[in-house]
């Protein structure tokens, strides 16, 4: 950063470092001088500050960011049909959007969002895990964790999954739904082995 202060890679190879430390509005802080500069319209830059954003809880922000952001996903999509990332990164735009549009209270339409995408593609995981997110706001036990173990199924290590999972089964009648979900046979020990470790991980239990 020092050598190249202005170059476009190097701070937002910055501002994500600073995302994985927690250090969110400093992120903000990079992406917003290089957004502003150089990339108003980028995509990929303009998704990052919205996952900023929604991180430190301004919602509203990172939901504008997103409403600009989704109509130029879509058209990409729609016009390079054979390109499976241009849809997947529509849907993680429109799964996060759900998320942030739940927490301001419009909670059907984030509903709706959500099973819009899950319907395009019942494996998509940002989309899953925001559907288990609002099941479990609803007390909907049985949803959340059907979600969680498919998300866990696509990536047992994201972090995301496994507080939620631990969250759920924590909840009154969890741990019956999670023995009603998994039939208990020999090859079941390893998932319930691994299962024990996310709520001791996450002190759920």
């Amino acid at each position: 950063l020092r050598v190249r202060p202005d170059e476009e890679a190097v701070i937002r190879l910055f501002a994500e470092t600073l995302y994985r430390s927690g250090k969110y509005q400093d992120a903000i802080q990079q992406v917003n001088a290089i957004v502003e500069r150089d990339s108003p319209e980028k995509v990929d830059h303009l998704m990052f500050l919205a996952r900023c954003h929604s991180e430190v809880d301004q919602h509203n922000m990172a939901s504008q960011i997103l409403q600009r952001v989704i109509p130029k996903l879509e058209e990409e999509a729609r016009a390079n049909p054979a390109d499976r990332s241009l849809v997947e990164k529509e849907l993680d735009a429109k799964a996060l959007l759900a998320e942030c549009i739940f927490e301001r209270g419009d909670h059907q339409r984030a509903a709706d969002m959500v099973n819009g995408s899950l319907g395009r593609d019942e494996n998509h995981l940002p989309s899953l895990i925001a559907y288990s997110h609002i099941a479990r706001s609803y007390c909907k036990v049985e949803d959340a964790l059907r979600g969680l173990l498919k998300a866990v199924v696509l990536d047992r290590d994201n972090p995301r999954v496994r507080r939620l999972l631990a969250k759920v089964l924590k909840m009154d009648g969890g741990l019956d739904m999670l023995d009603s979900q998994l039939t208990m046979r020999p090859s079941s020990a390893a998932a319930f082995a691994f299962l024990a470790t996310i709520c001791k991980d996450h002190s759920a239990l």
